[in-house]
């Protein structure tokens, strides 16, 4: 288990997932309805935060520095690089990151986006399982998934699942922001949700 993690290793994941969701049919029917941004606010080990912006839409599928206002962002997710890559191997679950203080959703997602960004992770979680056991890869392959997420064409094989487990513990009010549904409702809706067809 990693003990460490640079904000550019978390970035290059996050470009491993995009690149990992090209073939998958149930993002795609959603891209053809919408789009999803969502703003991470990595924290430093000074406490400084260096912001990055995940866009996914038909025609683009990119992670790129900088920041946007909380009101251009569907999503806005604070945390530290290692919570995130630990988040997207499985080694630590959506609803305890958020309970233990290490991930701060500070913009809650609407159901659909919500939807939208678990089909992605869900889609990176099939992909890692179908490549084997995890390995320490996403720095050598960033420079390839960056290239392959601006092609538009798959990258590197492997890949680093991000799990949100539980959008109704993201969306706590006790987060700093109220979801526009109650939490019992968002779980129910997710119970009804089949899982991405590969």
């Amino acid at each position: 288990m990693r003990d460490t993690m640079t904000v550019q290793e978390a970035v290059a994941e996050l470009r491993e997932m995009l690149a990992a969701s090209g073939s998958n049919t149930t993002i795609a029917d959603r891209l053809a309805r919408g789009s999803l941004s969502v703003l991470y606010e990595f924290l430093g080990p000074d406490g400084a935060v260096e912001p990055y912006v995940m866009r996914v839409r038909r025609d683009l599928r990119e992670v790129a520095a900088g920041a946007v206002p909380y009101d251009q962002a569907d999503i806005v997710i604070r945390t530290e690089p290692l919570t995130l890559h630990r988040l997207t191997s499985g080694e630590l679950g959506g609803r305890e990151a958020i309970v233990s203080g290490r991930l701060d959703i500070r913009k809650a997602p609407s159901m659909p986006k919500l939807l939208f960004m678990r089909s992605l992770f869900n889609s990176y979680k099939k992909t890692r399982l179908r490549a084997g056991p995890p390995t320490e890869c996403a720095v050598e392959a960033s420079t390839e998934a960056a290239q392959a997420t601006q092609q538009g064409t798959s990258g590197s094989t492997c890949a680093v699942e991000p799990v949100m487990e539980n959008g109704a513990a993201a969306s706590s009010p006790a987060l700093g922001g109220a979801a526009p549904e109650s939490s019992r409702a968002v779980e129910t809706s997710q119970a009804r949700v089949a899982e991405p067809a590969p």
